[in-house]
């Protein structure tokens, strides 16, 4: 498969996409969330969600999203529009190499995989700390409406018991305030959406998420249009499990999912 990249710089140690090839006639396309890399679902010190799956047999494409893996200004004036037409353009690559593609995402990234399953005909959807409802102070939020246009960076903060692991990951830590501004758009734009979306779908989420509401879960499985949809949450773990200690136990639960789906 021909790897679309939307950049010619360099691109992060780390950040690289990842595509592998499996035995069955069925992938999972994954998409990683917003100032993060296709490493949220392949880092090397615990388990990895895409070599997981492609030693089941399935094929696994993880590409790196627009603006992201090189440096934080390519992200400026990028919107919510411009991430979606570009993961429609990745699930449209995918679908020339197989038949049946079950679409997910972390985050941001989970956002996007919820919009790809109305625009074209996945088998089921894997949402994984989708961003419904965020811990921003209402205030903040409010001001975001305001101020949220301009594209001053700004760094990332950590609280103590998050940074050791997010400090693991391969991601910006900063950003364009405007770039913020579209995940809160996002955020919208997903809500509006749901009663659309009919797939199969496994919504995941961490009990003890320290960036995204966990409400947003179960605000998704009341609102989904599926018929068919599981909610199963991850005890003691980061915003992006599938890079802390629980990735092993997440791993099996999609598994069992994606079992159910394509029998």
């Amino acid at each position: 498969m021909n790897i679309r990249l939307w950049t010619d710089k360099k691109i992060m140690k780390g950040a690289e996409p990842i595509y592998l090839k499996g035995s069955k006639d069925v992938g999972i396309l994954l998409f990683h969330g917003w100032s993060s890399s296709p490493q949220e679902f392949n880092p090397e010190y615990t388990d990895s969600l895409a070599k997981f799956l492609n030693n089941l047999g399935y094929f696994v494409y993880v590409p790196l999203r627009l603006g992201q893996g090189t440096e934080p200004n390519d992200l400026r004036g990028l919107t919510w529009e411009d991430w979606v037409i570009d993961a429609l353009n990745h699930y449209d690559d995918f679908s020339k190499e197989v038949s049946r593609i079950v679409v997910g995402g972390m985050s941001t990234g989970a956002n996007l995989a919820l919009k790809v399953a109305i625009e074209r005909r996945p088998i089921g959807v894997i949402s994984m700390g989708t961003t419904i409802f965020t811990k921003h102070h209402p205030l903040f939020v409010f001001l975001m409406t305001i101020f949220g246009h301009t594209d001053s960076i700004r760094k990332k903060t950590y609280s103590k018991a998050d940074r050791d692991i997010a400090m693991k990951k391969v991601h910006y830590t900063s950003y364009p305030l405007n770039s913020l501004y579209q995940n809160l758009r996002a955020s919208r734009a997903t809500r509006k959406l749901l009663p659309k979306v009919d797939k199969p779908i496994l919504i995941m989420h961490s009990e003890t998420d320290n960036v995204i509401d966990p409400s947003s879960a179960r605000y998704i499985y009341k609102h989904v249009g599926s018929r068919i949809k599981e909610l199963n949450w991850i005890e003691d773990s980061y915003h992006s499990f599938t890079t802390d200690k629980q990735a092993g136990k997440a791993n099996e639960i999609i598994k069992i999912f994606i079992e159910k789906i394509t029998k």
